[in-house]
């Protein structure tokens, strides 16, 4: 795989991470399924999620693959009454990215992210490239200031 615009602003922005290519099932494309494909602790992969407002904002929710987003959590810390999931047709227009391949790096317009504060667990993390069979390991810290991001309790095994 060639190098993408992800790693090109990373490279810019001189944040260090380091390219990690994996197999993946098209047909589940779950974190579990690919951390068990390529020996990897599913507690390292940080899955990227693509959510809404209802005026059309767009919030990203990152969390541990181990973790379940807590859709009301979110929607509280952000003062909202909820946020919905993108569904995968919208995914490209409003992201550029497709299903298995989210960022919250480098998105095509501005949006609020929120990472889950298990992060704070974490040296370095796996995060998507932006696109599938790509990822990128890079220190949790890096990640968090480059995204400008929100550190909250998001996830719905962790008491408030």
């Amino acid at each position: 795989m060639s190098i993408n615009n992800i790693e090109r602003f990373l490279k810019s922005k001189n944040i260090a991470f380091q390219v990690h290519l994996y197999q993946y099932e098209a047909s589940d494309l779950s974190v579990d399924t690919l951390a068990a494909m390529n020996g990897w602790d599913v507690t390292d992969i940080f899955k990227t999620l693509m959510l809404t407002d209802n005026s059309d904002r767009l919030i990203i929710a990152v969390l541990s693959g181990n973790q379940t987003l807590d859709r009301k959590r979110l929607a509280r810390h952000l003062n909202i009454k909820k946020v919905l999931f993108l569904s995968v047709s919208d995914l490209p227009a409003k992201t550029g990215f497709q299903r298995g391949g989210c960022s919250p790096i480098v998105l095509r317009r501005s949006a609020v992210v929120v990472i889950d504060s298990s992060v704070y667990s974490k040296q370095k993390i796996f995060v998507n490239a932006g696109e599938r069979g790509k990822l990128l390991l890079m220190d949790a810290q890096d990640l968090i200031k480059l995204c400008r991001a929100d550190v909250v309790s998001i996830s719905d095994d962790q008491s408030e």
